[in-house]
């Protein structure tokens, strides 16, 4: 039962937020959801997933919010458990996709975590990269940055990495 208070209270805070948001047109919260199976200990769960974009400003988080569900519609509290501080700290982390400064074709873009649909070059270097392939099992810290128009000839730089955890692997 606590759990499901729990989750209709993201949920209220979620659509809440979405009211707030469409008062400003050019900031409006998009939601995506996902569905699919999962295995956990032997195991196998219904994964459904809702991932808003909430923008606060010019800055913006990507949330993912999970629930597992087996055949026999018990509800796991994987990512939802609260007992001790260090599975709060767990379950929060868990349901932060990413963060973001900007869109991605302003003058100034950053967004860490996952990224989804990256683009270098026009399409030449690199088209439509994503480093959430083996989601949510692996879980990357990738970095996207795009500076646009810079100096008096309108050059553009853009980045990327995958993980920065790569970097302690010699990359």
């Amino acid at each position: 039962m606590r759990r499901l208070a729990v989750i209709m209270t993201c949920g209220a805070i979620l659509f809440g937020s979405h009211a707030f948001a469409q008062e400003n047109v050019s900031q409006k919260m998009t939601i995506q959801a996902g569905y699919g199976t999962v295995t956990m200990g032997g195991v196998q769960w219904q994964r459904f997933s809702f991932r808003p974009d909430i923008p606060i400003g010019n800055f913006g988080v990507g949330l993912d919010i999970e629930l597992f569900i087996d055949n026999e519609g018990k509800i796991s509290d994987e990512g939802w458990n609260f007992s001790n501080k260090n599975q709060v700290w767990d379950s929060i982390l868990r349901k932060i996709y990413y963060v973001r400064y900007g869109k991605p074709f302003d003058r100034f873009y950053a967004r860490a975590g996952a990224l989804d649909n990256v683009t270098l070059g026009y399409g030449l270097i690199m088209d439509g990269y994503r480093n959430t392939l083996n989601y949510p099992a692996d879980k990357k810290l990738g970095v996207d940055i795009a500076l646009r128009d810079i100096g008096t000839f309108g050059i553009d730089f853009h980045a990327m990495m995958n993980s920065v955890g790569d970097l302690k692997n010699d990359g």
